[in-house]
């Protein structure tokens, strides 16, 4: 995963998950080359990817504010796919130091090509600080059936505990 100002939603860049087809591959400068497709990738989570796949990740600690009624994770992906099976663009919720699995979001394979909005309640997580986990998995690093996603404007909204009206 990278940044790229080729697809941001708002501002000048994004976050690019996977990896681009050819045409568009060509105009992204790689940001790390893998060495040696004989070797197994490990996800963070300690999934083993089959041989000769890829995971594309990032992730970021975000605190859930206790002293709230809701709070709500919203981003703006932009999926892309060229595969017809194996590959997915997920989001999931992880333990802070050990990266065990909490909560899949979401595991698509998404070939839309446009901004889309996507939207998660963290209400049952208030009080906690929480690793969100973003990747796209290849089964194949091949230059035919691809698969990505740009991911922007991330953020944790929270409505305050509203006291309780006086009734007269």
């Amino acid at each position: 995963a990278g940044y790229s100002t080729a697809q941001p939603h708002t501002g000048a860049r994004s976050a690019r998950f996977g990896l681009l087809p050819g045409v568009l591959a060509a105009a992204a400068p790689s940001i790390l080359q893998k060495s040696d497709s004989s070797i197994p990738e490990r996800n963070l989570l300690g999934e083993l990817a089959p041989l000769g796949a890829s995971y594309s990740s990032g992730y970021q600690t975000i605190s859930v504010p206790a002293a709230a009624d809701k709070v709500t994770l919203t981003l703006w992906y932009y999926p892309g796919s060229d595969a017809t099976t194996g590959d997915y663009q997920r989001v999931v919720l992880l333990q802070p130091g050990t990266f065990a699995g909490i909560k899949t979001l979401m595991k698509v394979q998404e070939h839309d090509r446009t901004w889309k909005q996507a939207t998660f309640d963290l209400t049952p997580y208030r009080g906690m600080s929480l690793v969100l986990y973003i990747e796209v998995l290849n089964d194949s690093t091949a230059a035919a059936g691809r698969t990505w996603m740009y991911v922007d404007d991330v953020s944790v909204s929270a409505c305050p505990k509203q006291p309780p009206t006086a009734t007269p």
